[in-house]
């Protein structure tokens, strides 16, 4: 069975406005306006000297029979947007721009709309607020909001660690001159306060605490 011609798809050309036709915006839906100059011709009341309008009279009797009337050229802007049919016809349609009221009208709500709609953005937007200026100080509030390192608090982690690895490293040298010490020279201190005992064993303090251990391991 043949397909109807609405059941066919849409043949879609290219958007091609008359000769001489300028675009001045696009609509709300995305279609863009067009204007041209358009000469219409304008009858007028023919007049006599006397600024009377002037009539055709009957050849015999005299009797009126019509007004005369002139012909003015009369030059016209037209504002259209141009549409399509299935087959890709294109024709134009009669546009109104809206009033500065009605621009005006629908840009507060495409702010309103932009700021998420509701009381809350419609204050916003009533008091001047655009929605690159709420966005930003949303970026500004969320930045100042956010915990920054200070230097102070770097600076003790590293000493920490530095101190952390100096006590090591001491450790590590005390351990490894250890073999070479004499026992008479028990306790050994390998770090300020700290002793090493005969026997390995480690103690932290004074020295006579030390040696009183390192006695009590020879009795």
């Amino acid at each position: 069975m043949r397909g109807t011609a609405s059941s066919r798809e849409p043949i879609i050309v290219e958007e091609k406005p008359p000769e001489g036709a300028v675009v001045v915006g696009r609509t709300p839906q995305g279609k863009l306006i067009y204007q041209m100059e358009i000469i219409r011709g304008k009858n007028h009341p023919r007049l006599d000297d006397a600024g009377k309008p002037m009539y055709a009279k009957h050849p015999n009797t005299g009797e009126p029979l019509y007004m005369k009337r002139r012909l003015e050229a009369v030059t016209k802007v037209h504002t259209f947007i141009i549409e399509q049919d299935r087959a890709g016809n294109a024709y134009k349609v009669d546009y109104r721009l809206p009033t500065p009221e009605e621009a005006a009208r629908v840009e507060r709500e495409q702010k309103i709309a932009a700021l998420g709609g509701g009381a809350f953005a419609e204050a916003m937007v009533n008091a001047g607020l655009e929605p690159k200026d709420v966005v930003a100080a949303a970026v500004e509030l969320k930045s100042r909001a956010q915990p920054v390192a200070t230097a102070p608090t770097a600076e003790i982690e590293a000493s920490t660690a530095e101190g952390e690895g100096s006590a090591d490293a001491e450790n590590q040298s005390a351990e490894t001159t250890a073999g070479n010490i004499a026992p008479s020279e028990y306790p050994h201190m390998y770090a300020p306060g700290r002793w090493k005992l005969s026997n390995g064993d480690k103690l932290q303090g004074r020295r006579v605490d030390a040696e009183a251990a390192e006695a009590a391991l020879h009795p």
